[in-house]
């Protein structure tokens, strides 16, 4: 693994192309592809479409029925350990919600108690 101790498979030439000397840590080379020198998130972090995920729950009874719960994968939380870790957020909500109804065709979605159901057409 590059972070162990005395060992790294980041290559000189890596560093430098980022500004860095070659001896320069992988630490410093991955925190600063995370983050700009103003501390604001850079590529796949500051997108929130890569922030915004759910579940699907499947019933199948008579028909087959489902309902969304959206999450946030909290890319971008202050506390490194916490990115990824999915929470339940009504940011995300809305902004899931406005999103497949953008995109669905033939079908639109409403929000319920935390859950996307698709709107019935009676």
């Amino acid at each position: 693994m590059e972070f162990e101790a005395g060992e790294s498979i980041v290559p000189p030439e890596m560093y430098q192309a980022y500004g860095y000397a070659p001896d320069a840590l992988p630490s410093d080379l991955h925190s600063n592809r995370i983050k700009n020198k103003d501390g604001e998130f850079i590529g796949f972090y500051s997108d929130r479409v890569f922030d915004e995920n759910f579940l699907v729950e499947l019933d199948f009874d008579n028909t087959i029925s489902y309902r969304i719960l959206p999450y946030s994968l909290n890319l971008r939380a202050d506390q490194i350990t916490k990115r990824g870790l999915p929470i339940l957020s009504d940011d995300v909500e809305e902004s899931l919600l406005f999103r497949l109804n953008s995109i669905s065709r033939g079908v639109s979605f409403e929000l319920k108690d935390s859950w996307i159901y698709p709107k019935s057409s009676t």
